[in-house]
């Protein structure tokens, strides 16, 4: 009797770990981690993962501030990782036991050189066919108005847009190479003394160095230019206070409607006129799963299924370069890409730390300047 009382006890305390562990189960929300993603974007996302869920996604927003391996502890509670993608991801995603598929590319933001519609046509080189065009035409435009205005005062977007220019000097495989040098300094460099000596006349970033301070001295752009944000940026253009200038894909959907016509957004120029294909910088929003489950494929597929409509939600290019949109430059971003070697990632994405991006920037302003 007292044998059977246990064995009954121990069959309750069973049937109630089970249930205790089935109501765990059913009532556990899946989680996705966003690093590095606009919030516009992780809310277009995060309504697509939870049309594809009977649960909806618990957000965890890291620091992006902060490399993402320094970061492993809170990305642990995620089944799904979104973001932007840079080096230190990628070497997260090739050595952590917790990535159980590889990097999904989702949206890509392209760099665009947007050229003044009105001064392109009126100017001798109406067609640009390569980085000395654009020389000479920004030469021969500039005025009270300058011919050219970047996000100079953000660090990302320097490196960004001086990356731009390296890659159209010396083509996208040097540009490769120097994407893996960056980063090799950042783990195990002093990074003042690495930027001093790499801005120096012995220093791979010279002659693009040069380059910008040629049109610095030219004043196709301004100092002040070198403390614009990307809002700055965009006053500049609504206001008129600029002819051309250099942003990304969601940036140039941010221009004012009114103003928005006045621009023909071009992908930087080589500098020959090359038959050599091109790879151009656009940053990369992928998808990490780090849970081998039914949830996260499912989420995936969707995110690919639904790339035309996230493409349009977010106004930035699809992954998929045959997808169709219902926006004429991401289409014809998404043909450049398609006849293209494909893309490269923003030169930022090699320092991921912010302290990193402001001292490499802080070097590079300065070399220009001086």
């Amino acid at each position: 009797m007292k044998k059977l009382f246990y064995i009954i006890i121990a069959a309750i305390l069973l049937l109630l770990a089970v249930l205790i562990s089935v109501i765990t189960l059913v009532s556990v929300k899946p989680s996705v981690a966003f690093y590095h993603v606009d919030e516009l974007v992780q809310n277009v996302l995060l309504k697509e993962l939870n049309s594809s869920s009977t649960k909806k996604y618990k957000v965890i927003v890291l620091d992006e501030e902060i490399p993402l391996s320094e970061q492993t502890k809170t990305v642990s509670k995620a089944n799904l990782l979104i973001a932007l993608n840079d080096k230190n991801v990628q070497e997260f995603t090739a050595n952590s036991s917790k990535v159980v598929e590889p990097v999904v590319p989702v949206l890509y933001d392209f760099y665009l050189l947007d050229l003044n519609r009105k001064a392109e046509k009126t100017s001798a080189f109406s067609k640009l066919q390569d980085l000395q065009d654009f020389y000479f035409y920004s030469s021969e435009i500039t005025g009270k108005i300058p011919a050219l205005q970047f996000a100079g005062g953000d660090p990302a977007e320097m490196l960004n847009t001086l990356g731009m220019f390296y890659e159209a000097l010396h083509g996208w495989t040097a540009y490769e190479a120097l994407l893996e040098d960056f980063y090799n300094a950042w783990k195990t460099e002093n990074l003042e003394d690495y930027f001093s000596y790499q801005v120096s006349e012995s220093g791979s970033l010279y002659e693009v160095i040069s380059l910008l301070k040629k049109y610095l001295d030219k004043e196709i752009f301004n100092r002040k230019c070198l403390g614009f944000n990307s809002d700055d940026l965009l006053f500049q253009i609504d206001n008129d206070q600029t002819l051309n200038v250099i942003l990304k894909l969601s940036d140039h959907h941010r221009i004012a409607q009114s103003n928005t016509n006045q621009f023909n957004p071009e992908l930087c120029p080589a500098a020959s006129n090359s038959s050599n294909k091109r790879k151009y910088v656009a940053a990369e929003i992928c998808a990490i799963s780090l849970k081998n489950s039914s949830g996260n494929k499912k989420a995936l597929s969707a995110m690919n299924e639904h790339q035309a409509e996230l493409s349009t939600l977010t106004g930035l290019a699809p992954a998929d370069a045959g997808c169709s949109t219902s926006d004429a430059l991401t289409e014809e971003i998404s043909y450049w890409r398609a006849d293209s070697e494909g893309t490269l990632m923003p030169l930022s994405g090699a320092l991921p730390s912010a302290d990193a991006q402001r001292i490499a920037a802080d070097e590079i302003k300065y070399a220009i300047t001086n």
